[in-house]
């Protein structure tokens, strides 16, 4: 490859898989990704007002994940953990649902992975990777401690690193002539608080930038190398 590739940032803050399918042409088609990461469940499972039974949400993802593939290559994530004082404190109405939290953060998680199974997809399980997840400065999800807000579940600088990288080594293993990738998804993905939101800015530190970065890196390595 000489080229690095493009990288779009297709995330928006409380999107559920109803308003990633709704925007789906204009984010996902219109730009022709040969690749697409896709990180949605969060908000499917938690943000009241929105919240799926799982049943609803494994037909979504499968009528999203059939979609991607029709065009593109596709990568899942699982969803990270929360820290759940905090969710319930910002959240409240989120209890009000037949099914428990953690009961529902299982759910969503055994679906995706029953998901990149079927389909025979790379998967980038966050739920493992992200860790701790609690109320100290160690925490991979932002607090009181490392980021003064009690949020409980979007990730900090350091976690949304690390995502980037296990993205990066997906996309060095299997997808390294990809041209153009798509990052769709929530928030998460949006990077809510970090600089350059909403972007895949390589100076970004959302998900997408990093893993712009760490791409345009390996490309300009190759050319070195090869020069």
């Amino acid at each position: 490859m000489t080229r690095i590739p493009t990288v779009y940032n297709a995330g928006r803050p409380g999107d559920t898989t109803v308003e990633l399918a709704a925007r789906f042409d204009r984010d996902v088609a219109s730009r022709r990704p040969d690749l697409v990461y896709l990180l949605i469940g969060g908000n499917d499972m938690f943000y009241p007002g929105h919240i799926l039974m799982p049943e609803t949400y494994r037909d979504n993802l499968a009528a999203l994940a059939e979609r991607i593939l029709e065009e593109s290559r596709l990568v899942l994530f699982t969803i990270p953990a929360f820290y759940r004082p905090f969710l319930i404190e910002n959240f409240p109405a989120t209890i009000d649902h037949p099914l428990s939290t953690s009961e529902r953060f299982r759910r969503v998680n055994a679906i995706i992975r029953a998901t990149a199974e079927r389909l025979a997809l790379p998967l980038i399980a966050l739920d493992t990777l992200i860790t701790p997840v609690d109320d100290t400065a160690e925490s991979l999800v932002m607090n009181e401690a490392n980021a003064g807000r009690r949020d409980g579940m979007h990730l900090t600088e350091k976690g949304l690193q690390i995502m980037a990288e296990a993205a990066f080594r997906v996309w060095r293993g299997r997808f390294a002539q990809a041209r153009t990738i798509v990052c769709l998804g929530d928030s998460i993905t949006y990077g809510v608080y970090m600089k350059g939101k909403g972007t895949a800015e390589v100076d970004s530190a959302t998900y997408p930038g990093v893993l712009h970065r760490l791409i345009a890196d390996a490309v300009a390595d190759e050319k070195t190398r090869s020069a």
